[in-house]
C-alpha cells in the first residue's frame, strides 16, 4: 500500500529530534527503494491528512527530500493511544538507539497514556506492572525504567550536561537528589522555626466604637486591615496545626510567593510601627500631664484639683479595655 506523503501527518509528540545526516539513507532508498514502508494509522476524522505517522521518521524525512510524492505503508488500527505509541517503539527500537533524555520522555508518554487508559500510576500492582511492561518494551530492567522517569525532574543545567554527554544520567539523578535534599532540609529548618514561635490569638470585640474607629482609616487601608480581622481565626489555625511545605513549587512559584508573604509582612510591621508610635506618644502626653499638675507646699495635690476614685478609675480602665482588641490577647498559660 501506498500513501501520498501530504496525506501523513506528523505529530510533534515524536522523540528523536536529531535525525543526523540522512545521505546514505537517501542513497539507499535512490538505489534499492524503500524496502521498508513506514508504520501509520487512519484518521479519517482528518481530512486534511488521513494518515498518522507512527514509527519510520527519517525514511519519510528521506523520500521527502528526494521528492517522493508516496511512500510505501503499512496501515495500523491501534485501540488507544497507549498501543499505538507501543507499536512505534517497538518498530523503532530495532533502528534507534536512544540516549537517556529521549528514554526519559519516551517512558513519561507512554506513562500518560497507560494512566489515561488505566488510572494513575501509585505504589501498587498496576505500578509493577507498568513498569515491567515498558522495561521489557525498551528492553531495559524496570529500575532502568525508574530512573529515566526521574530525568524529567532534572534541573535544566543537568540536563544540557546530560545531553552533551558531559555527565552520566546517574550521576546527574545523584546531585538532583542532593539539591532536592539540601532545600528540603532548608525547608523543615524554616518550618520548625515557625513552629516554634507562639502566635497570639486576637479575640476582635464587636462593640461599635471600635468598628467605628476601622471605618475612619483612609483606603485601601480600612479594607486591607478589615481583610486581616476576617482572616485572623484561619491563619491562627494555618499556623498551628498545618504549617504549610512548599517542596514541591517551582523555583519561580517559590520566588514570586516569598515576594509576596514580604510585601505583607513589610507593610504590616509598618502599620504596627505607626500604631505603636501614637501609642507611646499618648502615654509621654499623659507623663507630662502629670508632672504639671500643681503641688502644694506640703507635697499633696492641690485641693483644686479632684482627683477620681479609685473605683471610678477602674471602672473606666474595664470599659477602655473591651473596647480595645488589643488586651484582648491571650497570654501564655
Amino acid at each position: 500500500m501506498k500513501v501520498n506523503l501530504n496525506q501523513i501527518y506528523v505529530p510533534d509528540t515524536r522523540i528523536r529530534r536529531n535525525m543526523n545526516s540522512l545521505e546514505s539513507l537517501k542513497l539507499s532508498l535512490q538505489s534499492a527503494g524503500m524496502l521498508e514502508p513506514v508504520l501509520v494509522k487512519a484518521t479519517p476524522e482528518n481530512l486534511s491528512y488521513p494518515y498518522e505517522l507512527l514509527a519510520g521518521y527519517r525514511r519519510y524525512k528521506a523520500a521527502s527530500e528526494l521528492g517522493w510524492a508516496e511512500i510505501p505503508v503499512i496501515l495500523h488500527t491501534p485501540e488507544n493511544t497507549l498501543q499505538a505509541l507501543d507499536m512505534a517503539i517497538h518498530e523503532n527500537m530495532e533502528r534507534i538507539n536512544y540516549s537517556p533524555l529521549e528514554l526519559s520522555e519516551l517512558v513519561l508518554q507512554r506513562k500518560i497514556a497507560w494512566e489515561t487508559l488505566h488510572g494513575k500510576l501509585e505504589n501498587n500492582t498496576l505500578s509493577e506492572e507498568f513498569y515491567k511492561e515498558t522495561g521489557r518494551l525498551l528492553q531495559k530492567h524496570p529500575t532502568d525504567i525508574h530512573r529515566f522517569l526521574q530525568l524529567t525532574g532534572l534541573d535544566e543545567d543537568l540536563k544540557n550536561q546530560v545531553k552533551s554527554g558531559e555527565l552520566y544520567y546517574r550521576e546527574a539523578l545523584s546531585q538532583q537528589s542532593e539539591r532536592n535534599n539540601l532545600v528540603k532540609s532548608k525547608s523543615s529548618s524554616s518550618t520548625r522555626k515557625m513552629a516554634s514561635v507562639k502566635t497570639t490569638a486576637f479575640n476582635f470585640p464587636k462593640p461599635s466604637p471600635f468598628m467605628l474607629d476601622i471605618g475612619k482609616l483612609p483606603e485601601p487601608h480600612r479594607s486591607i486591615v478589615l481583610k486581616v480581622i476576617s482572616m485572623q481565626p484561619q491563619l491562627e489555625k494555618m499556623t498551628t496545626e498545618n504549617q504549610i511545605n512548599p517542596s514541591f513549587l517551582g523555583d519561580n512559584t517559590l520566588q514570586i510567593l516569598s515576594e509576596l508573604a514580604l510585601n505583607v509582612s513589610q507593610y504590616l510591621a509598618e502599620l504596627a510601627s505607626r500604631f505603636q508610635e501614637e501609642m507611646v506618644k499618648r502615654t509621654e502626653a499623659e507623663t507630662e500631664n502629670g508632672e504639671e499638675t500643681p503641688v502644694d507646699e506640703a507635697g499633696s495635690e492641690n485641693d483644686a484639683v479632684n482627683p477620681e476614685p479609685e473605683d471610678s478609675v477602674s471602672d473606666r480602665d474595664a470599659t477602655l479595655k473591651n473596647d480595645n482588641p488589643l488586651t484582648a490577647v491571650k497570654g501564655p498559660p
